[in-house]
């Protein structure tokens, strides 16, 4: 039996959307009344009260799994009178500290787990390389034997251990080559899922405009600012190596 769909019920409701659209509900992030929860490879949304631009929201995010809810965790879709089933017994937290990303208070070393479900999924989409992660080592004896010039497009930042060098061409070093959009840097021969745009993984990631974000294929990420690359300089390089085996 359903009632008209296109109603607003002002009470307690509750939607759900797949895991792999999180960027959707990012939407609804600003609402302080909307708590969250993955429960296995989806996204649950609820609230105590519903209003009318917060069921238009609801409509663009989930407008399939939307739901009232009776006595705290009794579902029954929208536009419908007959429950089908229960809300999950699950931790809820405000949606906005489910879609936080913790920071890295650091440049290279520091990493984080983001709480959004971002992550990376192998593709055979073909990226030119823009970055390489080597290690200091490795990078220390390219730039000890390679001519000024080939060393002179070239920036870099370091690590304890590693150093993400940027430049055209890249030095002929073992290490990992990157793709990047917009600041967000991954691996070649992988993509960030959800798949939205470099300028969304930035605002979930909370990035300011002079800060670049790694994102590793472990699900965790590194960030650096604009400020910590300099140039390739052959004492420069030393300087690090040096620095690095201390």
């Amino acid at each position: 039996m359903e009632a008209d769909r296109n109603q607003v019920a002002a009470g307690p409701w509750a939607a759900r959307l797949p895991r792999a659209h999180a960027a959707a509900a990012a939407a609804l992030r600003g609402r302080a009344d909307v708590s969250a929860s993955i429960v296995d490879d989806q996204i649950w949304l609820r609230g105590r009260a519903m209003d009318e631009s917060l069921d238009a929201a609801l409509r663009r995010v989930a407008p399939q799994m939307r739901y009232t809810l009776a006595g705290d965790d009794e579902l029954t879709p929208a536009g419908n009178v007959l429950p089908v089933g229960r809300l999950p017994n699950a931790n809820w937290v405000p949606l906005a500290r489910l879609l936080e990303a913790q920071r890295p208070t650091t440049a290279l070393p520091a990493q984080s787990v983001p709480t959004v479900p971002l992550r990376l999924l192998r593709s055979e989409q073909v990226r030119p390389a823009t970055y390489l992660l080597a290690t200091i080592s490795d990078f220390a004896r390219y730039a000890g034997a390679a001519p000024g010039v080939r060393l002179r497009p070239l920036r870099f930042a370091a690590s304890n251990e590693h150093v993400l060098i940027t430049g055209s061409p890249l030095p002929p070093v073992p290490g990992l080559a990157c793709w990047e959009s917009s600041g967000v840097v991954a691996p070649c021969g992988w993509e960030w899922s959800p798949a939205v745009d470099a300028a969304t993984v930035r605002r979930v990631l909370r990035l300011h405009p002079d800060e670049v974000a790694l994102l590793r294929g472990d699900d965790t990420w590194h960030l650096l600012r604009e400020s910590s690359f300099v140039a390739a300089r052959r004492s420069a390089v030393r300087a690090t190596a040096r620095g690095a085996s201390a």
